[in-house]
């Protein structure tokens, strides 16, 4: 069950759901060598987010400090053509929009791929680059974290940080995404409180151990290799392999579609009045949310779909895959006994055994082990 502060009675779920998000929402410039155009998208981990969840009809609030310069200017349309609510958006005091460009290429195999640029491809100027709303600027932004149902956060800050101890005391569900480990006590805080994170395996390796009882559910993707989540109690990680994609055009974008699907699929499943997290329901939720993923890897840009006809699609995948049944969605269960070389060299687990390895035990040990690697 989820674990709520200061509140006795489950929130009463509204007709649509309603998610604020702080963190990165960016202007996406997207090039590709076989087109000259340049394509305008509201982008950024949070951007992304939000934006699908507002297309798929929720109450959606970006909280960030977009200023009103052009790129702002492109930003803000796009975001308001897909339903989000802009109250938020332009905290003071503002700064200029950060900008990225995505490069879409072809490798020798005619394979396409993406690189992230923070340069103009025209002057190679560098452009502006994300900046924290400011903490004495987030009361505004409060006052609508304590209303809704989910707070996403995908950068650490002192004033996500605020927002989602202000977020946990109402009993809002904190979903964090983090891009990177940090030493910072921002971090580690934001860590205890979330109840749900969410991090790419190139990025995080394993979190730290946490002492807090808020987290209910851990996810760790691997792009082509699927994900692995670990709900509140279990001690070993359950894997899910990835969707087929049909037709890659360009994978830019999907683990924003994971998400976005994952939380849609997470509250259209459940019922109002609880606040459970059974584990057939995250299956199927995360199953949405690679089925959305995969589809996005057709079109160019996180989220180009959305831009053409075929977004049509959305609502068909959605239908068919939330009507079936999680019990023939078995993920595969990870072992946590099999033998590890590391422990043979470790000096913490050879303390904590009762005699001492001989050194041409462990070299035998490593050999066979890691012929595999």
């Amino acid at each position: 069950m989820w674990k709520h502060r200061k509140r006795s009675e489950p929130k009463a779920m509204p007709s649509k759901p309603r998610i604020a998000g702080i963190g990165l929402v960016a202007l996406d410039l997207v090039w590709s060598a076989d087109r000259p155009e340049v394509e305008f998208y509201a982008g950024g981990t949070c951007g992304n987010v939000l934006a699908i969840l507002g297309y798929l009809g929720w109450r959606a609030t970006p909280i960030a400090r977009i200023g009103d310069d052009i790129a702002g200017m492109l930003l803000k349309d796009d975001l308001a053509r897909w339903g989000t609510d802009p109250s938020v958006i332009s905290l003071a005091p503002t700064a200029k929009t950060p900008v990225i460009v995505e490069k879409i290429r072809n490798d020798r195999n005619g394979i396409p791929f993406h690189t992230f640029s923070f340069h103009c491809p025209s002057c190679s100027r560098r452009f502006p680059g994300f900046q924290p709303v400011t903490a004495k600027s987030i009361e505004p932004a409060s006052t609508i974290v304590q209303r809704v149902d989910i707070l996403f956060i995908d950068r650490v800050s002192k004033s996500s940080m605020l927002l989602a101890e202000a977020a946990s005391k109402a009993g809002v569900i904190i979903v964090f995404e983090p891009v990177s480990l940090h030493e910072s006590r921002a971090f580690t805080h934001l860590l205890d409180l979330a109840n749900i994170v969410k991090y790419s395996h190139d990025r995080i390796d394993e979190l730290p151990p946490s002492a807090s009882q808020s987290r209910q559910l851990e996810i760790q993707t691997f792009g082509r290799g699927g994900l692995r989540f670990k709900l509140s109690g279990d001690r070993r990680w359950r894997h899910m392999q990835a969707e087929p994609v049909e037709r890659l055009v360009d994978a830019a974008g999907s683990g924003d579609w994971l998400t976005a699907g994952f939380l849609y699929g997470f509250y259209r499943g459940r019922a109002r009045s609880q606040k459970s997290l059974e584990q057939e329901h995250v299956i199927l939720a995360l199953t949405l949310g690679q089925k959305l993923a995969a589809w996005n890897c057709g079109f160019r840009g996180a989220r180009g779909g959305m831009y053409s006809e075929a977004r049509s699609r959305i609502a068909h995948i959605i239908a068919e895959t939330l009507s079936r049944s999680a019990v023939h969605l078995n993920p595969t269960l990870e072992t946590s006994d099999e033998p590890s070389a590391a422990r043979e060299v470790c000096l913490n687990c050879a303390d904590s055994r009762v005699g001492s390895v001989h050194s041409s035990s462990a070299v035998g040990t490593m050999a066979i082990s890691g012929g595999h690697r």
